[in-house]
């Protein structure tokens, strides 16, 4: 969906960033290279996503996640 929005064609590479609690982040970290396979990103960043990137929040469980894509 935030592909879309974001206007990024399906075979674009991304980059990426979440912003986290410690425990999703681990999570995350430790899922990285699947995420990026799937997802076709270059890069996958943690923190506050530079500002132009596309961004949404959602709530996974009981984490609050913030998630950010921007064209690689």
């Amino acid at each position: 969906m935030m592909r879309k929005e974001a206007r990024l064609n399906v075979e674009d590479r991304i980059r990426i960033s979440v912003d986290a609690d410690r425990e999703a982040t681990e999570a995350i970290e430790e899922h990285s290279v699947y995420i990026c396979a799937e997802t076709l990103a270059v890069e996958l960043r943690h923190g506050s996503p530079p500002p132009g990137w596309m961004a949404r929040e959602t709530d996974i469980e009981e984490a609050h996640i913030s998630v950010a894509v921007a064209r690689a």
